[in-house]
């Protein structure tokens, strides 16, 4: 479960893409882990100067880690936030 996760999203980053296109990639990870892997792969991020596209569901994490959000409700855009 997470520990695959992990290793599937570092694996991800090793390689240096210039986009990330994740969807649910926290799904399966506790708390503290959510937190690792997020900083991990923002540091990795910003390092590479690449960029993420992030489907989540949890819309604080997506706040917090985004430096835009898009908050989408029945298949319509309902909110941008840009940081």
């Amino acid at each position: 479960g997470g520990q695959q996760r992990r290793v599937a999203t570092a694996k991800t980053v090793a390689q240096r893409p210039k986009l990330v296109l994740a969807d649910e990639f926290l799904g399966e990870l506790d708390d503290d882990n959510v937190e690792v892997v997020m900083r991990t792969v923002r540091t990795a991020i910003e390092a590479q100067n690449s960029a993420m596209i992030m489907v989540e569901h949890h819309e604080e994490l997506a706040r917090q880690v985004a430096n835009r959000v898009w908050r989408i409700k029945d298949g319509r855009l309902v909110e941008e936030v840009v940081r």
